[in-house]
């Protein structure tokens, strides 16, 4: 299993590699919308629960498949929306793109409010209405991953690949930190129901971790949080590794717990010794959204 998993996770990250140097932003659109549809698809599986769940799930990810390309068209045409939203010339040259853009942007704060506040919410109360509401659950997967979407692509776009890659290591510290310092220090669980392997110590492994990356970061040109070290002091980064690492966690207990309620151990077989690939998206799409609000914020709006 572990020489399997060893072997994933290389032709993993090669893969990886290959799309962030090629330097071809269609490839990567096109590379992040099929890995995004994946994951939704995989999302959908799990919360529905018929005969029917793969034709079901299968549907709505093919439209929204549709819609990622019209919106490709629609929004990243020339480049140009991003200063659109700040020079009026620019909007009455894409007023459809540019509304869209302004629109999907708003909607990452509702995302990113969702993620903070809603699913811990579900994970720790799992007898109100709203834990309970499946019509809730589909359509958040889908904007969820839509918001991670346009989060990636926007991101790349117009900060470029080692700003998005520097996010990502985010994640990767705080999911790689947890797990080795819940293995060694074990203790108390996060969720002994939803999770059992997950514990306090790995958590707070991860987000030092987290915390330390985005702070050693904030001095390396061309960062997440560099970019953000003329408007921020570091205390503050430190305050945003605290939250992204949060998040991480949060995705990742999401998905155990639907995964739980669908009793499955996977979300799906795609990465052998891993499992599907939503099992490796859970922990980004969080943090990837509540990333472009604040990048919106300190980058479009100040």
């Amino acid at each position: 299993m572990l020489f399997t998993r060893t072997i994933t996770s290389a032709i993993l990250l090669a893969i990886i590699y290959f799309v962030f140097t090629t330097g071809n932003q269609f490839f990567f659109a096109f590379f992040i919308s099929l890995v995004s549809c994946i994951g939704l698809y995989e999302w959908l599986k799990m919360l529905y629960y018929s005969k029917k769940r793969k034709t079901k799930a299968l549907i709505i990810t093919l439209i929204t498949a549709t819609v990622f390309a019209l919106l490709y068209c629609l929004i990243f045409k020339d480049n140009q929306i991003i200063s659109a939203l700040s020079h009026p010339k620019i909007f009455n040259l894409y007023p459809w793109g540019t509304g869209i853009f302004a629109l999907l942007m708003t909607m990452q704060f509702f995302i990113s409010f969702t993620w903070l506040f809603l699913v811990p919410i579900h994970l720790y109360q799992p007898k109100l209405d709203i834990s309970n509401n499946g019509l809730f659950h589909q359509i958040f997967a889908i904007v969820a991953v839509l918001g991670g979407w346009i989060s990636a692509l926007t991101i790349y776009e117009f900060k470029g690949a080692w700003y998005f890659l520097s996010i990502l290591i985010t994640v990767f510290c705080a999911d790689v930190f947890a797990f080795f310092g819940g293995k060694l220090i074990g203790g108390r669980k996060l969720n002994a129901t939803i999770s059992p392997a997950k514990t306090l110590s790995g958590f707070i492994c991860g987000l030092v971790a987290s915390v330390i990356w985005l702070v050693a970061s904030y001095f390396i040109k061309g960062t997440f949080s560099n970019s953000l070290s003329s408007e921020l002091n570091i205390l503050v980064i430190a305050f945003i590794g605290v939250l992204l690492a949060t998040l991480s966690v949060i995705g990742d207990l999401y998905e155990s717990l639907l995964k739980r309620r669908a009793q499955i151990k996977d979300s799906g077989s795609l990465l052998p010794g891993h499992g599907g690939l939503l099992d490796r998206l859970d922990s980004i799409f969080p943090v990837l959204s509540f990333s472009m609000t604040i990048v919106f914020i300190f980058h479009l709006v100040i």
